[in-house]
């Protein structure tokens, strides 16, 4: 699975995906992951690699999640 969350040199946490789901081709999308709530952890779970690229982007840019997130809606109140 090409998504991870690491606590790098000088304690800086980074969550990442990458575009094709391998570590060494395609774009990389570093991002905080405290920028990200847990539903939204929960969605980015269950999506394919491919998918999860376009979703954190879109998660970051402040767009429309609705594509991704309508299929999790009952667990966004448990989640947060």
């Amino acid at each position: 699975m090409a998504m991870g969350n690491e606590n790098w040199a000088g304690n800086y946490n980074a969550g990442w995906v990458t575009a094709d789901g391998s570590y060494g081709e395609g774009g990389v999308i570093l991002f905080d992951p405290d920028k990200i709530s847990e539903f939204q952890y929960l969605v980015l779970d269950n999506l394919s690699d491919s998918e999860r690229y376009v979703y954190i982007n879109a998660v970051m840019n402040n767009e429309d999640l609705t594509y991704w997130e309508s299929d999790y809606e009952s667990e966004r109140e448990v989640n947060g």
